[in-house]
């Protein structure tokens, strides 16, 4: 896996990147709690200004795409995490996209 990643716990944020076709890496869940991992990049930074600096534009059919593809990963599919050690993964699983 790639060691420069973005990490989040804002869903919204989440949401966005995932609308813009920044790939998730990684989801963990703890309790009520979820963190997202991206891929590092200058566009993801440039996307996460644009997010904070409220000067964000998504197309909102294809944001509500992502937010329920969110939830998805959040909770349908629990759990797709799997710790050994302090390494925890992604699992995989088939026929899912966003």
């Amino acid at each position: 896996m790639n060691t420069n990643t973005f990490k989040t716990q804002d869903f919204w944020l989440s949401a966005y990147l995932i609308s813009c076709n920044v790939p998730l890496q990684r989801h963990e869940r703890s309790g009520k709690l979820s963190t997202f991992w991206f891929e590092e990049s200058p566009r993801t930074q440039g996307l996460v200004d644009s997010y904070y600096k409220l000067t964000a534009r998504i197309e909102p059919s294809n944001f509500g795409r992502s937010i329920r593809s969110l939830k998805r990963v959040m909770y349908d599919h629990a759990p797709l995490t799997t710790t050994t050690g302090t390494n925890t993964d992604v699992k995989q699983t088939e026929g899912f996209s966003f």
